[in-house]
């Protein structure tokens, strides 16, 4: 199977990264395209953007027809290629369906007071990937009604594109084991039965998580079954390591990697 990976950034974002070698994964992917926000700022047609961009715009760098899924993350999300190729192979039957899996605020309101985190990765199959393309806000005014009233809620780009899914009647999987709020939950994780496909790496670049730390303050009962309270409340599993206040953002990247790709 393929697929293309798609990584979002600043223009700012794009230089501050560069550092810690900021492209989807420290291995090169068979597919995948960085998508610099024209704008500078949270946009509710985010996500949609960046479709256009990668399999439009610079379709040389994906494609659309050999994209079996599409993963889409933040400048701080890491991607992993033997969880990525896991993935996938699990959910053949899903790959001519409208599917998408990520990490949800709140479960069980996926689409009232929840949404994607973008940070910690989306996928969805290419069978979604090409209706949002071929149904854009130019020939269908509902989306564009949708996308304008959530990011005046929400002032981000997670939540228009959830309840798009929502309109086009995607199924939508919580998978909070597969895409994590923080790479340093990996460390936690080595009794997963399967390799994680995306995580969270804003601990590189900051003191803290805070979306993160929110999330498991606010649904820490919701999240019993995957993460104990005790690794949420006491370890303080989304703060910066110590040791990262003498290492380079290259050198965190590297320590992040190696504690992620050997999970599962």
């Amino acid at each position: 199977m393929n697929y293309c990976v798609i990584q979002i950034t600043s223009p700012q974002g794009f230089i501050d990264r560069s550092s810690a070698n900021f492209r989807p994964s420290s291995k090169e992917f068979t597919q995948s395209h960085v998508y610099v926000n024209k704008y500078n700022k949270i946009v509710g047609s985010l996500n949609f953007d960046a479709l256009q961009s990668t399999f439009v715009e610079e379709r040389h760098k994906c494609s659309i027809e050999k994209s079996d899924w599409v993963f889409i993350g933040d400048d701080d999300t890491l991607f992993y290629e033997q969880g990525i190729q896991a993935f996938m192979q699990a959910r053949k039957r899903q790959l001519n369906r409208l599917f998408a899996h990520g990490n949800f605020f709140n479960p069980r309101k996926p689409y009232d007071k929840g949404w994607y985190n973008g940070g910690t990765g989306i996928a969805i199959t290419g069978r979604v990937a090409r209706l949002l393309l071929t149904n854009t806000t130019e020939n269908n005014s509902d989306l564009l009604d949708i996308i304008r009233k959530e990011e005046e809620d929400c002032e981000c780009g997670d939540l228009p594109f959830a309840r798009v899914l929502q309109y086009f009647r995607v199924r939508t999987i919580h998978q909070p084991n597969l895409f994590l709020d923080s790479c340093l939950d990996c460390n936690h994780m080595e009794a997963e039965l399967a390799p994680i496909v995306a995580c969270h790496g804003a601990e590189l670049f900051r003191d803290a998580n805070p979306q993160a730390n929110d999330k498991a303050r606010n649904m820490k009962d919701l999240y019993s079954n995957y993460f104990s309270e005790i690794e949420v409340k006491e370890f303080g599993a989304y703060q910066q390591p110590p040791m990262f206040a003498t290492m380079s953002p290259l050198e965190r990247r590297d320590y992040m990697d190696q504690i992620c790709n050997r999970t599962g």
